[in-house]
């Protein structure tokens, strides 16, 4: 009876805890669920979520056993995707909270590097002065692409040069990515305004970057591309021409 049962419900590679399970409902007469990894009908890694059901007869033997099984591969790769999400959203309050601190200490260096440069009279001296406050205007101006980055308010629709933002994607996955990932930029368009929120176009570009970045591991190339097209449309209401964007990894 094992034999046959494990053939009708269940693949070859399903282990021994649903003989044991089966065991225990034939002789507890209790409805039981487990979940384990089995395979689908096509031979991929499935997981299974199993409920073991005892069927008796008026004189209270179990006659017969049903089990009902539900594929929960999706449910749980979507639970998965909304733990990194939750992940990712923790990540981005706390990279504003170090950003906003940070800046504020830039403050401080921009001021006396500033006071620093007026007050020397040897151009070697002013010279490292002036190096000091570029660097930390720099730093700067990358905390601050974090903050828009991490900062979540109301989408709001303005004229973006795309070109611009994407000169500054690149400034930060370049700080971020494997140095043997080489970023290039084919940017084509002819006209490189667009109407958008420029925080979300630029998460946009960011996390296109990070998902290009992880499908090379080995290193490779990443390219930003841009073009004007035309579509044909039947409303009036509707402009013909687009700005595409094509980030592709090689």
């Amino acid at each position: 009876m094992e034999n046959l049962i494990r053939l009708i419900f269940f693949p070859e590679s399903f282990n021994t805890n649903m003989i044991n399970n089966l065991n225990k409902v034939k002789e507890d007469g209790v409805v039981l669920r487990m979940e384990d990894l089995a395979s689908d009908r096509y031979g991929n890694d499935a997981w299974f979520d199993y409920t073991i059901i005892p069927f008796s007869s008026d004189l209270g033997k179990i006659e017969y056993i049903m089990v009902v099984s539900d594929n929960t591969t999706d449910r749980k790769k979507w639970r998965k995707q909304l733990r990194h999400l939750e992940k990712m959203d923790a990540i981005g309050h706390l990279a504003g909270g170090v950003a906003h601190d940070f800046n504020n200490q830039l403050t401080g260096v921009l001021g006396y590097a500033d006071l620093l440069s007026n007050s020397l009279d040897d151009p070697v001296l002013k010279k490292y002065a002036e190096n000091i406050s570029t660097s930390a205007k720099r730093s700067s101006e990358l905390t601050n692409m974090l903050l828009a980055f991490s900062r979540k308010s109301i989408s709001r629709s303005e004229f973006v040069d795309i070109h611009q933002l994407i000169n500054e994607t690149s400034e930060m996955l370049l700080r971020s990515i494997d140095k043997r990932i080489i970023i290039h930029q084919d940017l084509n368009a002819r006209s490189c305004t667009v109407s958008g929120d420029s925080s979300q176009l630029q998460n946009a570009l960011l996390n296109l970057g990070i998902n290009s970045r992880d499908a090379m591991s080995d290193g490779g190339s990443l390219r930003f591309e841009t073009e004007v097209i035309s579509v044909d449309n039947h409303e009036k209401n509707l402009p013909n021409n687009f700005l595409k964007t094509d980030p592709t990894s090689e």
